[in-house]
């Protein structure tokens, strides 16, 4: 007897049309894993370049979201674990724990939240701490106890996640901006996501796969963050390399 959320969307087609809407969602996935990959091997190769830890950090993120994604969605099962489904709910819930901890992780480094808002990444180190636990959990917890936890724990580090972002985008770090349009972006598809799952809202094509939707933008985005923070920092470089040079031209 299975110890997760089922859902059972009753649809009556014909043979022809449900081999065609199982191919459209074939190519779907298949396109939603192939952004996945690319952005970890695009991060992965810039971290490798210039040893910044925001890309490693965010690297770690992204492994924790195709794994969550590949169980939730059954292809862990079907490509990989086979008739194992321990495994394949062991590939769920250490795919949250590392999702926790890469993106708690990126959030502190990203926008400095020691710095600008000290307070909150006292939270973050303490969800930092749950992450690791929630790592330990699926080896002594059963399932079900373990995917109700998870689900508080996402939400209230979507919830942090995104607060923090927005304070510290208020107090003068531009380079959040684009950080918190992604997480406003992941926290619409993973809580409508957890709500179709609890059967509190319809099941549809958009609800059931809104975390999928969400994952895409959020990913992107936070891409899109880090290259603006690193123009910015850039750009705060060049203008003190100047003001340097004009002081030096100065004295002359």
């Amino acid at each position: 007897m299975s110890q997760g959320s089922l859902v059972f969307p009753i649809t009556v087609s014909s043979k022809g049309e449900y081999h065609k809407n199982t191919q459209y969602h074939t190519i779907l996935f298949g396109i939603f894993y192939g952004i996945l990959f690319i952005m970890l091997l695009y991060n992965l190769a810039i971290y490798v370049a210039s040893k910044d830890v925001n890309y490693l950090f965010y690297v770690i993120a992204i492994i924790g979201h195709l794994l969550f994604m590949s169980a939730k969605n059954g292809h862990s099962y079907q490509y990989v674990f086979g008739e194992n489904p321990y495994l394949g709910n062991l590939f769920l819930e250490i795919g949250i724990a590392i999702w926790i901890i890469g993106d708690v992780l990126f959030t502190k480094s990203f926008i400095e939240s020691k710095k600008y808002t000290p307070k909150i990444d006292k939270v973050l180190s303490l969800l930092l701490v749950v992450g690791v636990l929630m790592f330990i959990f699926p080896f002594i917890v059963e399932y079900r106890t373990v995917m109700k936890v998870g689900s508080l724990v996402t939400l209230f580090t979507i919830i942090i996640l995104l607060t923090s972002g927005i304070i510290v985008w208020i107090r003068g770090n531009t380079s959040a901006r684009f950080f918190v349009f992604a997480w406003a972006g992941y926290a619409i598809g993973i809580i409508t996501y957890i709500l179709n799952t609890n059967g509190l809202i319809p099941d549809n094509n958009f609800t059931f796969y809104a975390a999928e939707v969400g994952s895409v933008l959020e990913i992107i985005l936070l891409s899109l963050a880090l290259v603006d923070k690193f123009r910015i920092i850039t750009s705060r470089y060049q203008i003190n390399f100047i003001g340097c040079i004009s002081k030096f031209l100065r004295r002359f």
